[in-house]
C-alpha cells in the first residue's frame, strides 16, 4: 500500500495538470457537454459515482 501523502501528491498534480479536463477522463466518466456549461455524465446510477456531485462535476469525482 502506498503512503497517503504520496497518494494525495498524485491526486494534487492530477488535478494541477487539469487531468478532469482531459478528453480520456470526459469519456472515462461518460460525461457530455451540458446546454449552458459544464458536464453531465450519462451514467444515472448513482453507485458509479465516488463523490455525491460526481455526475455532473468531473473534478470532484477525479479528487474522490
Amino acid at each position: 500500500m502506498e503512503n497517503p501523502e504520496q497518494e494525495h501528491d498524485y491526486v494534487k498534480s492530477a488535478i494541477e495538470s487539469g487531468l478532469y479536463e482531459s478528453p480520456q477522463w470526459i469519456a472515462l466518466v461518460h460525461y457530455r457537454p451540458r446546454a449552458f456549461g459544464g458536464y453531465e455524465s450519462l451514467v444515472d446510477d448513482p453507485l458509479f459515482f465516488l463523490h455525491p456531485e460526481g455526475k455532473r462535476n468531473p473534478q470532484a469525482e477525479l479528487e474522490a
